[in-house]
């Protein structure tokens, strides 16, 4: 029995050396590291593994974590930290307790620990750079404070890579490897815009027409689409647009290939036209609005002004275009040039914008074609929006005989009406054909082309014009002469100047006289003729008699050189039944027989369609008939005939319209004037209104429409 218990004495004696043993292994292991005496430690903690595996493996960890002795290793400090992690709450609580009071040793101190390891395998991470390295850090530290940060870096690195080199390989495996990643879909995009590319690079209509079969649901399917629309349709012409409508009628522009079809059709814009349109293209899918555009053809759209904004109404007083643009223009071929924000476009009378608001300038349509500007230069623009020259010109004429010239800033050139340059930029100025000719100049000498470039008269002279078919003005030295299609002077400069050709006679001034010369230059009215002011228009001929002067006072000639009215008067006006005439200062009416049917008793007047008279007196304006009766009192500060028996006066109330003597639009408004040649704009304060000449109607705004 005393054996028994002397041997177990003995082993719990041994058990608790034993224990004391290795418990003094972890003590020594610290104080070793405290005094940086690593071999001691780590020989220290390698020991206490066996038996205290949760305390010595943190020991190990802070050991390995250390950068200032041979055993740093971050592998390992991280091996051994989660060792201590897993195993901590194997050891018992009192030696937790223990341990924790002795040396530290915690949860806490565990997590710093591996804090210090986690930086040290983010440095290293971020000291190579590259997605690998980030990656490597992230499998081993997912949760780490860094790992975030972790993420972006390496997907920022991976998307550049990819990125530089720019291929649907480099951008797909970005996206296999990355697809959480902030940049996927810039990735995505990037794909599809390279794929795009590589596919199509060649521009060709074949490879649009591949990507599309390779690529049906790329998102650029509708840029390929619209790339094969250009294409086709490239020479905007009609033929052009109708046989990409036919070809393609699934195509994300084929509405915009009917549109442009239709407005490209429109070269002549009239009623039979939009009706042959559409008879031909009976298919065409905007037929309502073709329909109404049809019953809007004669249909008059009258400007309104609101609060200093214009729009349209019509003759109802209808508001058809709200007020919202700064400026609009007379409805022209179906469109009307308005301004907004400073810029202008062009709208349909559906308000509808068919040329977007970008110009600084733009003319009135003439068989389908403006011309705009931009930014100081211009161009000319289709009435489908597409520009038959871009705006790259200094100057630009208008469309004639088929013809257009155009000036880069050096020298003019002619265009055609599609663009295409027919005659070289070789002029030093140019001006629009008329019958087939065009002058030209050419380092300061005039001269006259054909349509094809081609000189009708060479430059000889500073000034040239035509006279006859045969015959050519020329001016040298402030002196005219006639010369021949060669340039050649066919009579000596001897004329002050020559007027044109009229009914066979041209009046010319020589050395005071006037004379009379036929279509070959000769003349065939000389008669003592003197010249007076502004004979090359009114010593032309009309009705067979032309107004002349001797010794200071006015008469007529016919055309054989008679006189045909005295030479008595101080003036005398045009007429072909009555005429005014000028005595002693004032004015009155005689007929061709040479009665006076009204009295020289007036300041100025001026004979209206041989019907009426508005005379000036001493009391204001006012209208006579043929037999001197008052129609209008004189009591106005102007009158304007207008037509139909209608005038326009002026009073101190304002303008107004009177019918004959009946006043049918009140003398208040601010101004009247012409809109076409059937309605008069009547403008009082900011309020428009209309009259309507044949009917006498007057229009104003009665209603508004909105948007």
């Amino acid at each position: 029995m005393n054996r028994n218990v002397l041997k177990s004495l003995l082993l719990l004696v041994l058990i608790l050396s034993s224990s004391m043993s290795f418990a003094g292994r972890v003590k020594k292991g610290f104080n070793a590291l405290e005094v940086h005496d690593y071999f001691k430690a780590k020989k220290m903690f390698t020991k206490g593994m066996k038996y205290n595996p949760e305390i010595s493996s943190y020991g190990l960890a802070v050991l390995y974590s250390r950068d200032n002795h041979v055993f740093y290793s971050k592998d390992s400090a991280y091996r051994y930290i989660n060792l201590a992690k897993t195993t901590f709450y194997d050891a018992k609580a009192s030696k937790r307790e223990r341990w924790s009071k002795k040396f530290g040793w915690n949860m806490n101190a565990i997590d710093s620990v591996e804090q210090i390891i986690t930086d040290q395998f983010y440095a290293a991470a971020k000291e190579i750079n590259t997605p690998q390295s980030y990656n490597d850090f992230l499998k081993t530290h997912p949760n780490s404070v860094y790992a975030e940060r972790a993420v972006a870096i390496r997907d920022s690195i991976a998307f550049f890579d990819a990125v530089m080199e720019n291929t649907t390989k480099s951008y797909q495996s970005f996206m296999d490897n990355y697809p959480e990643s902030a940049y996927f879909e810039i990735a995505k995009d990037n794909f599809y815009q390279v794929q795009f590319s590589e596919i199509t690079g060649d521009g060709t209509l074949a490879s649009y027409l591949e990507f599309l079969e390779l690529n049906p649901t790329s998102p650029l399917r509708p840029a390929a689409e619209k790339r094969i629309y250009e294409i086709v349709t490239e020479e905007k012409t009609p033929e052009a647009f109708a046989i990409f409508i036919r070809t393609y009628p699934k195509n994300v522009m084929v509405e915009t290939a009917w549109e442009q079809l239709y407005q490209s059709s429109l070269d002549t814009y009239d009623k039979s036209a939009l009706v042959q349109f559409r008879e031909k293209y009976p298919d065409y899918p905007f037929q309502e609005e073709l329909n109404q555009e049809i019953a809007f053809i004669d249909s008059v759209f009258l400007p309104i002004m609101v609060d200093q904004k214009f729009g349209f109404m019509n003759t109802a007083g209808i508001t058809l275009i709200p007020a919202k643009y700064d400026q609009v223009s007379k409805f022209s071929e179906g469109l009307s040039v308005v301004a907004k924000d400073g810029k202008y476009g062009v709208i349909d009378k559906f308000n509808t914008v068919r040329i977007p608001f970008e110009f600084d300038a733009i003319t009135e349509f003439v068989r389908g074609r403006a011309i705009v500007e931009k930014d100081g230069l211009v161009g000319m623009i289709h009435r489908n929006g597409s520009f038959v020259f871009e705006c790259k010109f200094d100057d630009m004429g208008t469309l004639s005989d088929g013809l257009i010239y155009a000036s880069d800033g050096e020298k003019f050139g002619y265009f055609d009406a599609t663009g295409f340059q027919r005659i070289p930029m070789k002029f030093t100025d140019a001006y629009d054909f008329s019958n087939g000719i065009a002058q030209v100049e050419v380092d300061g000498l005039m001269a006259y082309i054909d349509i094809y470039g081609v000189y009708v008269v060479p430059p000889a002279f500073e000034e040239i014009r035509p006279f006859s078919d045969s015959l050519y003005v020329y001016e040298n030295d402030g002196m005219y002469g006639f010369m021949n299609r060669l340039g050649k002077p066919v009579t000596e400069a001897d004329y002050d100047n020559i007027g044109e050709l009229r009914d066979g006679f041209a009046v010319a001034a020589i050395d005071g006289e006037l004379v009379y010369l036929n279509e070959n230059g000769q003349v065939v009215i000389q008669n003592d003729l003197e010249e007076f002011p502004n004979f090359l228009s009114r010593a032309e001929f009309v009705n067979g008699e032309a107004v002349a002067m001797k010794e200071g006072l006015y008469g007529k000639i016919d055309q054989k050189g008679r006189k045909v009215i005295d030479f008595k008067y101080e003036n005398l006006g045009d007429g072909a039944f009555v005429f005014p005439f000028k005595k002693k200062g004032q004015w009155g009416i005689m007929n061709a027989a040479q009665k006076v049917i009204i009295p020289a008793k007036y300041a100025s007047l001026i004979v209206y369609d041989d019907k009426y008279v508005v005379v000036d007196s001493e009391f204001g304006e006012g209208v006579l008939d043929l037999n001197g009766e008052e129609i209008i009192p004189m009591n106005f500060a102007s009158i304007e005939y207008l037509s139909n028996d209608l005038f326009l006066v002026e009073s101190e109330t304002g303008y107004g319209v009177l019918r004959k003597s009946e006043l049918i639009v009140p003398l208040e408004f601010d101004s009247i004037q012409w809109f076409g040649k059937d309605y008069l704009l009547l403008v009082k304060s900011d309020r428009w209104s209309y009259l309507e000449l044949e009917s006498g109607k007057l229009i104003e705004m009665q209603t508004e429409t909105g948007e």
